[in-house]
């Protein structure tokens, strides 16, 4: 199983770690409008309204067998 590593998205560690759509777009490496139409498109999970205006996704939901995922992180080039 792959998931999420909260270091290499600049979060806080946290019992229950939560991500912002900016960090996921990061993490990606696509733009916010692309992490929310997956969420429509339902290729990641719903996010979690913590309070009004303030969504995040629970690290663990980013959990899975990287063989079998349609959402994959993009290499990036040095």
């Amino acid at each position: 199983m792959e998931s999420i590593r909260l270091d290499s998205l600049n979060v806080s560690v946290s019992p229950v770690g939560y991500v912002s759509d900016k960090q996921l777009a990061a993490y990606f490496s696509v733009s916010r409008a692309t992490i929310w139409r997956w969420v429509k498109e339902k290729r990641i999970p719903e996010p979690i309204r913590l309070s009004p205006g303030c969504t995040r996704w629970k690290t663990g939901d980013f959990e899975r067998d990287s063989q079998d995922s349609s959402v994959r992180r993009r290499k990036t080039h040095e």
